[in-house]
């Protein structure tokens, strides 16, 4: 018996592991829909009656680039886990001034389609997402259940020096940028307390002698891929290094009201392990330690 619009969960769609087995269906033909009928927040009240809100314009920057989520704050990102990120393409219906359209892309293991539509300025609703039917690694199955489930839950968006986030009526942030175009710090959470500071740094596998309130062993870190090694002095709460681990890590600094004369004016506290990876006791070779 066919299924009815709006009567098939998300989970439905996303089929049980196979194992050894690959089944990819072609988009349109096979895909399982999510959700039925058109954007309901296209749907807006008559011009006539007071009050009312008119739909909103298309909106070229949207459909300008292409979007890679950099950050969710639903959980990891499939990278994470193996999988390949995840990339939107925004293409309006029947030209850029439409206030509505077409997206695509992968979410982590399955390409996916959706339709959205601009509502009000600012707004935004995805609806009828369709995804083909690979299996994956449970883990990124997991992953594209959840995002696609939080992306068809968005209702604003905001586009701001190049970066696309969008959100949901709980506060959920899902945030992207172009492929290619690194930040040029790294981007602030969105739930980061005013005054703090976000940094990635890359970890050596091998602690370096240093010297603060008396000899210690210090982690050896660099700010970009092949940049100089730096001796890191401040604990990091959360983060438990690994000797012949290296890492590349995202922390957050809040400022210190009254810190101890011996001590750091800033605490630091691992947001999250971006990546790790075995890497030998390698010894790096850091700048000379500060007199």
């Amino acid at each position: 018996m066919p299924s009815q619009p709006g009567s098939l969960s998300l989970p439905q769609f996303l089929p049980r592991a196979l194992a050894g087995v690959s089944l990819l269906c072609l988009l349109g033909a096979c895909a399982a829909p999510v959700g039925g009928g058109a954007p309901q927040a296209a749907a807006q009240a008559p011009a006539s009656s007071p009050g009312a809100q008119q739909p909103a314009a298309g909106d070229p920057a949207l459909t300008a680039n292409d979007w890679q989520l950099v950050q969710w704050s639903g959980g990891s990102l499939p990278q994470d886990n193996g999988g390949e990120p995840v990339v939107l393409h925004f293409a309006a219906q029947g030209g850029s001034g439409n206030a509505g359209g077409n997206v695509s892309g992968r979410a982590g293991c399955n390409r996916f389609n959706a339709a959205y539509a601009l509502t009000v300025p600012g707004g935004i609703a995805f609806d009828r997402a369709a995804s083909t039917r690979m299996a994956c690694l449970a883990p990124l199955m997991q992953f594209e259940s959840a995002y696609l489930a939080s992306l068809l839950a968005v209702r604003a968006y905001q586009l701001s020096a190049g970066v696309l986030t969008l959100r949901d009526a709980a506060g959920n942030v899902q945030q992207y940028r172009a492929p290619g175009e690194e930040p040029q710090s790294a981007p602030a959470r969105p739930d980061a307390a005013p005054g703090a500071q976000v940094a990635e740094l890359y970890v050596a596998p091998v602690r370096a002698r240093c010297t603060g309130v008396a000899p210690m062993q210090c982690l050896q870190v660099r700010r970009e891929p092949k940049g100089p090694w730096e001796l890191w002095y401040a604990p990091i709460d959360g983060f438990h290094f690994k000797t012949g681990t290296a890492y590349r890590i995202r922390i957050v600094g809040t400022p210190v009201a009254n810190p101890p004369a011996d001590g750091s004016s800033i605490s630091w506290k691992l947001d999250k392990i971006l990546e790790q990876h075995r890497a030998g006791p390698r010894r790096a070779r850091p700048a000379a330690e500060k007199k």
